[in-house]
């Protein structure tokens, strides 16, 4: 995963956290975040899906739960291999 989409992943995340990219850490989480709970969490999921232009599946929202799992899916992808 790139650089660009963890900057993109934070971003977004910050964004609708309504907190500074600096307070998104990389390694971050709904466990490590605060602010991230699960209303916010369904704010996430329709930004990356407003951003991407393409629903999340059942899957992808169940286990989303980290600023690179978010990386992930504004890339397209379904796992970091």
């Amino acid at each position: 995963m790139s650089d660009t989409h963890l900057d993109a992943a934070r971003a977004l995340v910050a964004g609708v956290l309504e907190l500074p990219v600096e307070a998104i850490p990389l390694d971050g989480s709904v466990d490590t975040i605060p602010a991230w709970d699960s209303v916010t969490h369904v704010q996430i999921l329709l930004a990356i899906e407003a951003e991407t232009g393409r629903l999340l599946d059942s899957e992808r929202i169940a286990t989303m739960r980290s600023i690179s799992d978010v990386a992930l899916a504004l890339a397209g992808k379904t796992s970091a291999k």
